[in-house]
């Protein structure tokens, strides 16, 4: 998370603006994971999320914005709370892919972290779901339920499914990807080797392999794609 020196402002009419949320509705539908009664479980969409909490943050002077940009190596999309009035401004960025990864790809990304972006900075306590579904072969919809606070080791969490796929060096979290090749090419290729076998000795880094590897069971796809996958996760050398 970036921000601009002081924050104070925004901060305080944050807390004014969470008083005028309205309750999230959810309209979306997944059809990866069902409830017991067979029916797909329901989410909030990206506009169930800006209906709920775009009139309380224009009335207390915030705009939300997004933008794309290329670093040299990674795409990356960006979310900025921006209070007007103070200039005061908070953001965050996530890697969605470099400069092999198709269009289609970089595209459901940016609609998956937009949702992800300005649920996590509002702190809103709704069900992520992954738009990302081109990025990782599933047929349906599929729900992940992120670390909460994912910079710090000791609350790390690696019992949800699906991106972001993180990356640790030391105790903290480095960059988080939602499309899974993105993810392995960093983990196998970024780096120098030194920094490279840091990476794939991390505990963390190999606790986050072991929870890629395990959902691939359920992925919607043919058991070929499902050995390549697997192929391509045991290739890191960490499992």
């Amino acid at each position: 998370m970036k921000s601009s020196e002081n924050i104070n402002e925004l901060l305080t009419a944050l807390h004014t603006a969470r008083k005028g949320f309205k309750e999230l509705e959810k309209h979306g539908q997944n059809h990866y994971f069902k409830n017991k009664a067979g029916k797909p479980h329901l989410f909030s969409t990206l506009d169930d999320i800006f209906n709920a909490c775009k009139d309380a943050l224009w009335e207390n002077g915030i705009e939300v914005f997004y933008s794309t940009t290329f670093d040299g190596t990674y795409n990356v999309v960006s979310t900025t709370l921006a209070h007007i009035a103070s200039g005061q401004w908070m953001q965050s960025d996530t890697a969605i892919g470099d400069s092999a990864t198709k269009p289609q790809e970089i595209g459901s990304g940016i609609t998956y972290m937009r949702r992800y972006h300005i649920q996590a900075m509002l702190n809103l306590e709704a069900d992520f779901e992954d738009d990302g579904n081109i990025a990782h072969g599933r047929s349906g919809d599929s729900i992940i339920s992120p670390p909460r606070t994912p910079n710090k080791a000791h609350t790390a969490a690696f019992d949800y499914a699906g991106p972001p796929y993180r990356v640790f060096e030391g105790d903290a979290e480095s960059t988080r990807f939602s499309e899974v090749k993105t993810w392995g090419r960093h983990m196998k290729n970024h780096g120098s080797a030194a920094d490279i076998k840091r990476r794939k000795a991390n505990p963390l880094n190999i606790s986050e392999v072991k929870r890629i590897r395990s959902e691939v069971a359920h992925h919607d796809t043919t058991e070929a794609q499902k050995a390549k996958m697997l192929e391509s996760i045991d290739g890191l050398g960490m499992t």
